[in-house]
This record gives C-alpha cells, sequence and structure tokens, in this order.
C-alpha cells in the first residue's frame, strides 16, 4: 500500500502511497540502509528517503527496469539495484546498467549482496554471478552443483561463508565448491 514512516520518538507518521505523494512506488519490495543517514524503498521504482525528503528514481532516470527486487551498497558507496531487466548501479548522480546487451548472462536479478569489492548476484534462472574488478564470473547448476538456478537469497555468515538460498535448496559456496545444508527436519 504504500511506505509507512515511523520514528522511536513520535511513532507513525503516516502511510506515503503513490496517489497522495505522486512517487513511483506504492508496493515496497525491500528496504535497505543508504549511504549517510538515508534509506532505499524499492518496488515499482527507487524512492530515496533522507529525512523528509522523498526522491523518486524510475526507467524515466535510467533505471534498467521497472520492477525492482533487490538492493545494496558496495564498499565505494554506490548503490546497486537488481531488477526484471538487469543491475542499475547509481553514483549519486546517473546509473551505469549491465543488462544482457552488456554481456549479462541472466538479466532478471532477484537478490543482490556486497561483499567488500565485490558483488553477489543472484538470478532468477541464471544462476549466481559474483562481479569484481570489471569481471563477472559465474556459478551454476551445471559448473559448481548449485541445486537450481533460481537464486533468492544470499547471506554472509560472520566467518565469510557464503549462504545461497534456492528454489530447491540452501547450500554453502566456499572457494568454488557447493556444500549442501542439511535438512534440519521439523522442531
Amino acid at each position: 500500500a504504500g511506505l509507512q514512516r515511523f520514528t522511536a520518538n513520535t511513532g507513525s507518521e503516516g502511510l506515503i502511497t503513490a496517489a497522495e505523494s505522486g512517487l513511483p512506488v506504492d508496493q515496497i519490495r525491500a528496504l535497505f540502509p543508504a549511504p549517510g543517514s538515508g534509506l532505499w524503498a524499492v518496488g515499482n521504482g527507487v524512492i530515496g528517503v533522507q529525512g523528509d525528503t522523498l526522491t523518486p528514481l524510475t526507467t524515466e532516470d535510467g533505471l534498467a527496469g521497472e520492477t525492482v527486487y533487490a538492493v545494496t551498497v558496495d564498499s565505494s558507496g554506490r548503490t546497486w539495484f537488481g531488477t526484471e531487466s538487469g543491475i542499475s548501479v547509481w553514483n549519486g548522480a546517473s546509473f551505469f546498467n549491465i543488462t544482457a546487451e552488456q554481456g549479462l548472462p541472466s538479466a532478471d536479478i532477484r537478490v543482490l549482496l556486497a561483499e567488500g569489492d565485490a558483488v553477489w548476484i543472484g538470478t532468477a534462472g541464471g544462476g549466481l554471478y559474483r562481479f569484481e574488478g570489471g569481471q563477472l564470473q559465474l556459478f551454476n547448476a551445471g559448473n559448481v552443483g548449485l541445486p537450481s538456478d533460481n537464486v533468492a537469497a544470499l547471506a554472509l555468515t560472520g566467518d565469510g561463508v557464503l549462504l545461497v538460498g534456492t528454489d530447491k535448496g540452501l547450500v554453502i559456496l566456499a572457494d568454488g565448491a557447493v556444500t549442501p545444508v542439511a535438512d534440519l527436519g521439523s522442531a
């Protein structure tokens, strides 16, 4: 329905909807801290929130696709947005897009995770990519044995292990090898 603002001191400050604000996003899919003290809200477009200032970003601003599924901020402070049509990297003033036209094997990006100078990229149907130093490395069912090429979740543990959630199971990816996480069963 929109974006609900809540502060610890005053509580709820109301719902911000696309109809009332003119912002492009009613359905929020993800929230992520922005550099500084702001927030990114993504869905059908992007809203940058800095205090009371709301900044919309859409395909008219250069965003690669209308539907935004994921967001992360790399070690250089650039914000990466994963869309149904590729990746948009925001430097604070403009977008740089990585799409199928630029050689991205699968452009339906569902999850992003920054790790130092690298960004992990999970796709719907294309497996997992690692982007670092201008190079794209592919990890998929065929080359490392992911249980599926539909990557829906990524997480780093405290000791630097990458957990990869797919629609067919959870695995650990370390040193280019996949280890399935055992079924925990019912509690």
